[in-house]
């Protein structure tokens, strides 16, 4: 009898939870259910009203600021370049789209963008300095990077500076050097080259030549220029060449047409 009754019992208690966790997963299903649709409901009315916000109708760009000194770029080119990405709105224009757009401006170094509450653009734009021109092409910048604008708009008189691309950097701060060693006699550079045996060149804007060699270039420039004013000023005009590389002097070599000069005397010590 009692196994009978063991028998019994079994199938009661299976047949209870068949029956009870089928309900216990509707009920979980069904909160899962609605969690889901509300979700999707908030998350689509998220992205209408993101939508809204970004469009240009509720939220438009009614005002460009535009800083910056300008001899090469005007505002009107700025306007033009920011014109298309500003129609869509303050909470939509791309800023960092907007810089790409205006960097693409050959004579733009520099942007700084941001929004200002409630309609406002403000850009600030630096130019390029162009300190020198590159020889197969381009301007160089005060931090001896090259650029690329319209040759048009070259400014005129820049010095001319030429040698192996891949020495740009190097060239551009012997030229600042050198400039500077010649500061004290009031003598321009107007060409400045670098060999492919690594020997310098300098061309004044007077047309003399100057052959500084491969090394000391800073050194003999500063001996150059102490004996510029007190032997070769006022001869300048006869001067084809100055040699420079002789330790304790140079060597002039006077144009064709002209003649040294008598008791000019060319040693340094």
């Amino acid at each position: 009898m009692r196994k009978k009754t063991k028998k019994n019992r079994t199938p009661i208690l299976s047949r209870a939870k068949e029956w009870l966790l089928p309900l216990w997963c509707r009920a979980f299903l069904s909160r899962v259910v609605v969690g889901g649709l509300s979700v999707g409901v908030l998350g689509a009315v998220a992205v209408v009203f993101i939508k809204a916000v970004e469009g240009p109708d509720l939220f438009p760009i009614n005002e460009l600021v535009i800083e910056g000194s300008f001899q090469r770029v005007t505002q009107r080119e700025i306007t033009e370049v920011i014109a298309p990405a500003a129609r869509q709105g303050f909470f939509g224009a791309n800023i960092e789209e907007i810089k790409e757009r205006l960097m693409s401006l050959a004579w733009i170094e520099r942007v700084a963008l941001r929004r200002v509450w409630p309609d406002a653009l403000h850009i600030k734009v630096s130019e390029q300095h162009a300190s020198a021109r590159w020889d197969s092409g381009g301007l160089i910048n005060a931090h001896g990077q090259i650029f690329y604008p319209a040759p048009a708009t070259y400014p005129q008189g820049l010095p001319a500076l030429k040698g192996p691309t891949n020495a740009l950097a190097e060239i551009a701060t012997a030229y600042r050097q050198y400039q500077a060693n010649l500061a004290s006699a009031s003598i321009s550079i107007k060409r400045l080259e670098l060999d492919e045996r690594r020997a310098w060149r300098v061309v004044l804007d007077s047309g003399l030549e100057l052959v500084l060699g491969r090394r000391n270039g800073e050194h003999r420039l500063r001996r150059f220029a102490r004996a510029y004013s007190k032997l070769l000023a006022i001869h300048v005009q006869d001067v084809q060449q100055v040699d420079l590389r002789y330790p304790n002097g140079f060597a002039i070599r006077w144009k064709s047409s002209s003649r040294r000069p008598p008791g000019l005397r060319v040693g340094q010590s």
